[in-house]
C-alpha cells in the first residue's frame, strides 16, 4: 500500500509539472512528508524526566524496584540492586586504576552477567566500553585496542597474549572470586558527564577490511532506547531474550532499552 502511495504520488507530481526532470519529482505525498519530517523527528515529545547518561536512567530503575530481575543468565539471576552494587566496585576498581572520563575500557567476555556488571561499572566510572568478542582473531582484537587507546580491559578469563601484547593495558579480571569483587568497595556513578559524553565504541567490519570504530554518545543512544521502549511497549516485568554478540550494535540497543525501563535482559549461554 505505501509503494502504490508513493507511485500515486510521482505519477501526480510528474503530471503536474510535465517539463521537470524525472529525478525532481518527489514519491512523497504532503501527508507522508510532514510524518516523515516532523512526526518521526518529533524527539522532544518523549520525557527523559532530565536524564541524559543510560546509568543515571538505569539507576532510576533501582530506586524504583531493586528486588527486580535485571538481568538472567545461565541459572543465575541478578536484582537491580545487586547489578548496581556489582557495578559500583567495578567503577571503583577502574578509578583507582587511573581511567579518566570519555577513555574506552575493553570487555573482553561473551554474553554472561558479567559483561553487563561490566559495562554498566565502566559507565559509573564515566568511561565508554569497547567489546571484545573472544570468539574474535586475536589480530582483529589486538588492532582495535590499538586504534581505540584502551588502557584498560575487564577480562571474564585470560585474554591472549597477541591481543594484548604492546597495548600497555591494564588487565583486571571479572571471573567470579577475583580480587576486584573483594577489593574495591562501591562508588557511586559519576555525575559530571554530558549528554555528549561516550557510552561505548563499536567495530564494523570496516569496506576497506580494516575493522572502523564507530563512538556512541549517551545522550542520542538513550533517547533512542527510550523511543524503543515506547514503541514495544516495554515495562517493568517485561523479559527479552538477548542470542547475539555484544560486538554486534544491535545488542546494546537492546540491551538498554531494558534496563532503562525497569525490565529483565535474558542472556542466551553461548554453548546453545
Amino acid at each position: 500500500a505505501e509503494w502504490l502511495e508513493q507511485f500515486a504520488a510521482f505519477a501526480q507530481g510528474a503530471l503536474d509539472d510535465l517539463d521537470r526532470p524525472l529525478d525532481e519529482v518527489g514519491v512523497l505525498s504532503s501527508e507522508a512528508r510532514r510524518r516523515v519530517l516532523q512526526d518521526f523527528n518529533a524527539t522532544v515529545a518523549v520525557d527523559a524526566g532530565g536524564a541524559t547518561l543510560l546509568h543515571h536512567l538505569f539507576e532510576r530503575q533501582v530506586a524504583a524496584g531493586a528486588d527486580r530481575i535485571a538481568v538472567s543468565a545461565g541459572g543465575t539471576d541478578l536484582t537491580y540492586g545487586e547489578l548496581d552494587r556489582r557495578a559500583g566496585r567495578v567503577a571503583a576498581a577502574l578509578r583507582a586504576h587511573g581511567l579518566t572520563p570519555d577513555r574506552p575500557v575493553g570487555v573482553y567476555s561473551g554474553r554472561a552477567v558479567e559483561t553487563v556488571v561490566a559495562v554498566l561499572g565502566i559507565l559509573k566510572a564515566g568511561g565508554a566500553y569497547l567489546p571484545l568478542d573472544p570468539t574474535y582473531p586475536a589480530d582483529r582484537l589486538a588492532f582495535m585496542l590499538a586504534d581505540s587507546g584502551a588502557a584498560h580491559i575487564l577480562a571474564l578469563e585470560p585474554p591472549p597474549e597477541r591481543m594484548t601484547a604492546g597495548s600497555g593495558a591494564v588487565v583486571l579480571s571479572i571471573a567470579p572470586g577475583a580480587p576486584l569483587w573483594r577489593d574495591a568497595a562501591p562508588e557511586p556513578s559519576a555525575m559530571t558527564l554530558g549528554a555528549d559524553a561516550l557510552a561505548y565504541v563499536i567495530y564494523t567490519s570496516g569496506s576497506t577490511g580494516r575493522p572502523k570504530g564507530v563512538a556512541v554518545a549517551h545522550g542520542p543512544f538513550a533517547m533512542h532506547c527510550r523511543t524503543t521502549a515506547d514503541l514495544y511497549e516495554m515495562a517493568p516485568g517485561s523479559r527479552e531474550l538477548l542470542f547475539i554478540s555484544f560486538s554486534f550494535d544491535g545488542a546494546h540497543e537492546r540491551l538498554w532499552t531494558n534496563l532503562t525501563v525497569g525490565a529483565c535482559i535474558v542472556l542466551r549461554d553461548d554453548g546453545l
